[in-house]
């Protein structure tokens, strides 16, 4: 097929465009993947779930519990990241019924540099086995303040205590 000059010069012109459009895509996704990976997106992405979560708070999901065997009369600890200098602690919530198989202690670990404002500060969650039975414990990691609203981090565990061996 013949073509005369100015259909020659539009078809080197179309498949140079052509050409750049891999290049193009690529490069959109990599400045998209930069623009999440810079936090920008996570607010974003934060906002729409914080609005579902406020309005389907009655349909909040519990995370599934982590199952935990204890003895009468001995303790499980575990350590749980946090930064209390945010305002953000890490709570029982809700508090354990009277009678409950298991008593929970929640400490913070002391750390040993003076001056530590705005470093991480562990806190250990001790259960210590009371009587047989079986109870969940659910900590939630929030400020204590900011009533009503859903915490940062929550963990759940399943304690089942056992008689003591003999």
């Amino acid at each position: 097929m013949l073509m005369n000059k100015d259909e020659q010069k539009t078809q080197a012109e179309g498949s140079r465009v052509r050409g750049y459009a891999k290049p193009l895509a690529v490069l959109g996704a990599i400045m998209l993947m930069l623009f999440f990976m810079s936090g920008m997106g996570r607010k974003l992405v934060q906002k729409e779930t914080e609005k579902t979560e406020t309005t389907n708070a009655a349909a909040a999901v519990v995370p599934a519990a982590a199952a935990l065997n204890v003895q009468v009369g001995r303790k499980v600890s575990l350590v749980l990241e946090g930064n209390p200098t945010t305002g953000y602690l890490w709570q029982l919530e809700p508090a354990l019924p009277a009678g409950s198989p298991v008593q929970v202690e929640l400490s913070l670990v002391r750390n040993e540099e003076e001056n530590c404002c705005g470093f991480p500060t562990p806190t250990t969650l001790t259960m210590t086995g009371v009587k047989p039975g079986t109870q969940l414990v659910r900590v939630v990691y929030a400020r204590p303040w900011e009533k009503g609203k859903a915490p940062a981090q929550e963990k759940c565990f399943a304690v089942t205590v056992k008689p003591a061996e003999k």
